[in-house]
């Protein structure tokens, strides 16, 4: 394997994050850029597989995934394994969450992260082909937004959203708004999924400053003397390197740094792993989405080829909340592999149950232990509940007016919200967006692990740019939020160059 003599930012990790850090710094033709991807690279679009190219499935391509799993939760876990991450294998939901998710980082100890300073980098990233003209959105980034005609019989499932008492909400990313329509995807007009590997990354690699390495999985950081100096791959070579922004996501990120020796103590001492800069943030605050399915027999199978979602609907379970705190869209059970099980997926849009990531052995290709633990703030389970009688209701107008069985949970539990909610505990998953394992905050939040340039405490010349910073879970699918993280700590590290 070669690589470029002493890179000036090493990005370990190519996904949401990371491949948008490195795009954008590489635009500096004076900056060396390196970016690191555990799984393999396809440099063209024509080596790109199909399963990546274009969305059939809803998250995970299974010989490009992690294969990790929630055992507590029997929960498996897609994560991407390739150049571009998770962003090249997720369901395209082109989602930013509310004002308020942004405003609360702010107010949690992360005051660069207000919604009126991340706003202009969601308008950096997209081209939304339907809304670009409005101030909130943008018209001339790699991201490609389209909402999709909806056919007949999507167009029936909004009418009974409407008739159930929804608001009409024809544009989901509205700042503040609630209520039903179609579903924004990060899709282009060939119905190309538009992950970082055929967006950012595309049109960087002709750029002779950045080096890709696909197949490089990082064993851990090199620290000297308190400053990240560099990575050793799991081959055992070793890459010296100015700068090193670590994105590898909630899963990952964490336990790379555990096997560095940075992190919680006891994590650390369970696995033999000498302490290096003890942060007891690390890991802690797995957050996600819990997501359940009130499933319908509608008669129809999804479209061969191309699968149509949506629409959405995000509502408030009750009286007094500003914005919603669940979201429930339409999808064809052969989007998840599963035929027959279509139906209305909910999911609790503002949790707050707590989980971990936690390194199990030194060895870099060993899985860590994940527990999510959904529900252990009741509240989600609340929310949950709320959210899937809502979802019910629709589901008894779609009855009527669609011909449409309800089959999950039956007639008789959905009468009873206490049954419901025993349903909701034995029939949940994760939404595949976690988050929050190496936080955002304050000097004085005992948890945070990254100041608010997502640069890590106690070590320097090491950033975080993924997923795990987000000191809350946004009300929305994080791919989009997570490359704004990326495109601003592409900014910040430019800044400290």
């Amino acid at each position: 394997m070669t690589t470029p003599s002493r890179p000036d930012v090493i990005v370990v990790g190519s996904g949401s994050g990371g491949g948008v850090v490195a795009s954008r710094l590489s635009e500096d033709p004076a900056l060396r850029v390196l970016l690191l991807e555990a799984g393999p690279d396809f440099p063209d679009l024509g080596s790109v597989p199909d399963a990546v190219l274009h969305c059939r499935l809803g998250s995970g391509v299974n010989e490009l995934d992690w294969d990790y799993l929630d055992r507590g939760a029997r929960s498996a876990l897609p994560r991407g394994r390739l150049v571009g991450g998770s962003s090249s294998v997720n369901s395209t939901f082109a989602l930013r969450g509310q004002p308020e998710d942004y405003d609360a980082w702010a107010a949690l100890g992360a005051p660069s992260w207000t919604w009126d300073e991340c706003l202009p980098y969601f308008r950096k990233l997209e081209t939304d082909e339907d809304y670009g003209v409005r101030a909130y959105h943008g018209s001339s980034g790699p991201i490609h937004v389209r909402r999709h005609p909806l056919d007949d019989f999507q167009q029936a499932v909004l009418e009974a959203c409407l008739e159930a008492g929804h608001p009409r909400l024809d544009d989901l990313n509205e700042p503040g708004g609630i209520g039903a329509g179609p579903l924004p995807r990060n899709l282009d007009a060939e119905d190309r999924r538009q992950s970082v590997l055929i967006t950012y990354l595309a049109q960087a690699r002709q750029r002779p400053n950045l080096e890709i390495l696909g197949g490089a999985l990082v064993d851990t950081l090199l620290i000297t003397a308190g400053r990240a100096t560099g990575v050793r791959l799991a081959s055992g070579e070793e890459i010296v390197g100015g700068r090193v922004v670590l994105a590898a996501g909630a899963y990952n990120s964490p336990q790379l740094l555990q096997r560095s020796g940075i992190g919680p103590r006891e994590f650390l001492a369970a696995a033999g792993i000498d302490v290096v800069q003890e942060l007891p943030g690390v890991g802690r605050h797995l957050l996600d989405h819990a997501s359940t399915l009130v499933a319908l027999d509608t008669g129809r199978k999804a479209p061969s080829g191309f699968i149509p979602i949506g629409p959405s609907c995000k509502l408030r379970t009750r009286g007094g909340l500003a914005v919603d705190d669940v979201k429930f869209t339409f999808v064809f059970g052969e989007l998840f592999a599963m035929p027959g099980l279509s139906g209305l997926y909910v999911e609790v849009s503002n949790c707050t149950s707590e989980g971990e990531v936690r390194v199990r052995s030194r060895e870099p290709e060993a899985e860590p232990h994940i527990a999510h633990r959904f529900f252990s703030d009741p509240a989600d389970l609340d929310r949950a509940l709320g959210g899937t009688l809502a979802a019910i209701e629709v589901a008894r107008v779609m009855a009527d007016s669609m011909r449409c069985e309800q089959l999950l949970p039956d007639a008789q539990i959905a009468r009873d919200p206490e049954a419901v909610r025993q349903h909701i505990l034995d029939f949940h998953a994760t939404d595949y967006h976690p988050c929050g394992t190496c936080k955002m905050g304050a000097e004085s939040d005992p948890l945070a692990v990254v100041d608010d340039h997502c640069r890590l405490r106690g070590i320097d010349n090491l950033y975080i740019a993924d997923a795990s910073v987000m000191p809350t879970v946004p009300r929305c699918n994080i791919n989009v939020p997570t490359m704004m993280v990326g495109e601003r700590v592409a900014d910040y590290v430019r800044a400290e160059l």
